[in-house]
């Protein structure tokens, strides 16, 4: 088992092997990301799920031992998960006005932005189109659970390739994850 799987079944995140959703993405990320070079900064939409709250702000945290951690949720909950090297803002990701606030605030140039948030279409790509030029050349924008019933995966994937000149970037699909990496 890779060290970012363990990390998620000891805090029972969804994306490692043996929480309840088991979704198996540490998988996939333990080889992307083992070789970005430290210090990480990166953005997760949707840290607050209340079957399990703050797991994966844990396990990135872990993960990365240099890692500026960036959560958004519109559940005011996360604010409970502030701490040292974690920045927590409460916005909607379907708000253009509070993605903007964010990257003021946080400055952007992000290794990783991940989209685990509502799972709903519209609010993916107005997330998508004003957080993915914040993610700095060889760093990633990730859209995880497109098997979630809100999300149409080949017509969200189809809108967000039509927004984006790709030419310059790697696409991913890994079934119920989207993998975009930014050339």
């Amino acid at each position: 088992m890779k060290r970012l799987t363990e990390i998620a079944n000891k805090y029972s995140c969804d994306k490692g092997t043996e929480s309840y959703e088991k979704h198996g993405y540490t998988e996939v990320y333990d080889e992307l990301f083992k070789e970005l070079p430290p210090p990480v900064k990166m953005l997760e939409i949707g840290v607050m799920d209340p079957r399990f709250p703050g797991a994966s702000v844990k396990m990135w945290k872990e993960y990365f031992p240099d890692l500026l951690f960036v959560g958004l949720d519109i559940n005011k909950d996360a604010e409970s998960l502030r701490e040292s090297g974690t920045i927590i803002y409460i916005g909607d990701q379907n708000s253009k006005e509070d993605l903007l606030n964010l990257l003021i605030i946080t400055g952007g140039d992000y290794d990783i932005i991940i989209d685990d948030g509502s799972h709903v279409e519209e609010h993916i790509l107005t997330s998508f189109t004003h957080l993915f030029p914040a993610v700095k050349h060889g760093g990633y924008y990730i859209i995880e659970d497109l098997h979630a019933s809100q999300a149409q995966k080949y017509k969200l994937i189809r809108e967000i390739v039509s927004l984006y000149d790709f030419k310059e970037s790697g696409l991913r699909c890994e079934g119920k994850l989207w993998i975009i990496q930014k050339l």
